[in-house]
């Protein structure tokens, strides 16, 4: 089969991907104890990833970074989810 055609949803018209970050990251905080509300989700929207990342650990004083809050909310694709969970120099070894 041949494609002809692609169609990119990169404002959520045709997938809610909103909600689902929405619980993605309302996981994030509830593993730590935190709670994540609209006040917060309201400062975090139309920023850059690691920017909204970044706000969301020191708002909530999570332990972890604003890296691994991206990884684990799912804004990050594999390769780079395995970059930040091993580390760049692990991951090059791993790719010999």
């Amino acid at each position: 089969m041949r494609i002809t055609h692609v169609i990119y949803d990169l404002d959520g018209l045709l997938l809610d991907t909103e909600r689902l970050y929405t619980e993605a990251t309302r996981d994030i905080a509830r593993r730590y104890g935190k709670t994540f509300d609209w006040s917060l989700k309201s400062r975090m929207m139309g920023r850059h990833e690691l920017e909204a990342a970044q706000l969301l650990v020191e708002t909530l004083e999570l332990p972890i970074t604003a890296e691994m809050a991206a990884v684990l909310g799912g804004r990050r694709s594999p390769a780079e989810a395995v970059d930040v969970l091993m580390g760049r120099k692990q991951r090059a070894e791993a790719d010999r």
